[in-house]
């Protein structure tokens, strides 16, 4: 089920390159998401460097956070530790928003 996280904002506390699938945020962050997304459950997050962006899916697979780099037609690439990182409404977080409401 998709949820949306409004207000979550946290930074990397690693690099990641292009092909990493996992979210190395503090501790604290990390808890908090797992708090909000049960097993299967999906949000959308930014990451953000000056003018460049990158939107993930994130989903929680047994108690551990898993990235789907590049969503929303953006493009993985890598960031360095220190990045912002923060809940962003999506096109796609919108329809599931409204499918979950209705049957689509």
């Amino acid at each position: 089920m998709y949820i949306p996280l409004a207000g979550f904002a946290t930074k990397l506390t690693k690099s990641v390159s292009p092909t990493t699938n996992y979210l190395p945020i503090p501790q604290a962050n990390y808890q908090i998401l797992l708090d909000n997304l049960a097993d299967g459950d999906y949000s959308y997050l930014m990451f953000r460097e000056g003018n460049t962006i990158e939107i993930v899916k994130i989903t929680n697979n047994c108690g551990k956070i898993v990235l789907v780099r590049g969503a929303e037609k953006t493009h993985a690439r890598a960031f360095r530790c220190g990045v912002g990182v923060a809940f962003v409404l999506t096109a796609q977080g919108v329809k599931d928003t409204i499918c979950q409401m209705q049957e689509c």
